[in-house]
């Protein structure tokens, strides 16, 4: 080119590589700094494990066969037994939840065992009048999903998860009075798995306190089922105490079970982040 010496072409040459070596440095370590920014809200990377107690009380109605009650058939009883129930007691139950998550991925465990039981005087309307009737529920409830934060603000996260929900149900009923010459008992059990869906949202309330909720649906096994659970947490040194209200309805029918239920109640735990 005329004008134009091979040293100026190298200079120029060598200002546009080092400025491009620049830039590729300058944009490298702003996406570095974008992917070590620490997550908005109660997000926290890491494991967190935490034990609860769980005051449930339950109503609905519950129906088991009617082999066991009346094996002979002298009382012409239905196949299947249906009992509604008032919700009045609550018994404890245990809760266990494990909790993995990344920078916006998150995977969970979670487990419910329940034994609540109820017992009245109920009338079993045309078949079993003036009988008492004692209903208990052994129930374990184990749920796997996996999530992915989709929104931030401030001091607010939003995530959405989906995954399994198995059930393992033991309803049990026992008859005395009424037209029953001597005390007749009857248990059955039940296995099923819902798929669930659902959205959980975390809140900082401070330093040392935070808010989550969460809520989902499920189908399957079931012809639905319910989950809802809200929880205030109070960050101390080295764990952080939980307490919350959890509410959980099944309705499954079949030909040989009945449970259209809903346990709910306060819960208490404390939680272990690593």
């Amino acid at each position: 080119m005329p004008g134009v010496t091979n040293t100026a072409l190298n200079d120029s040459g060598d200002r546009t590589g080092r400025y491009l070596l620049a830039t590729i440095a300058l944009l490298a370590a702003g996406g570095q700094c974008a992917l070590a920014q620490e997550p908005t809200g109660d997000w926290r990377p890491g494991v967190t494990l935490i034990p609860y107690g769980w005051l449930a009380g339950f109503d609905g109605t519950v129906g088991i066969p009617s082999g066991d009650v009346d094996s002979g058939g002298g009382l012409m009883l239905p196949k299947r037994i249906d009992l509604k129930l008032d919700g009045d007691l609550e018994q404890i139950g245990f809760m266990f939840y494990a909790g993995w998550r990344g920078e916006r991925w998150m995977a969970f465990f979670d487990s419910v065992w329940a034994h609540v039981s109820q017992g009245a005087n109920l009338s079993v309307t045309r078949f079993l009048p003036a009988t008492d009737v004692n209903v208990s529920i052994d129930g374990n409830v184990y749920t796997l999903a996996g999530g992915y934060r989709l929104h931030d603000w401030e001091k607010t996260t939003l995530a959405a998860y989906a995954g399994a929900r198995y059930y393992d149900v033991e309803p049990s009923v026992e008859f005395s009075g009424g037209l029953l010459p001597q005390s007749v008992s009857a248990t059955y059990s039940k296995t099923w798995t819902n798929a669930i869906g659902g959205l959980r949202l975390g809140s900082r309330l401070g330093e040392s306190w935070y808010l989550n909720a969460s809520a989902d649906m499920g189908f399957g096994g079931s012809d639905r089922s319910l989950q809802a659970m809200a929880t205030l947490g109070w960050q101390l040194k080295s764990f952080a105490v939980v307490a919350g209200y959890r509410y959980l309805a099944v309705d499954y029918e079949g030909s040989d079970l009945l449970m259209d239920i809903a346990l709910a109640g306060p819960m208490l735990g404390l939680s272990f982040h690593f």
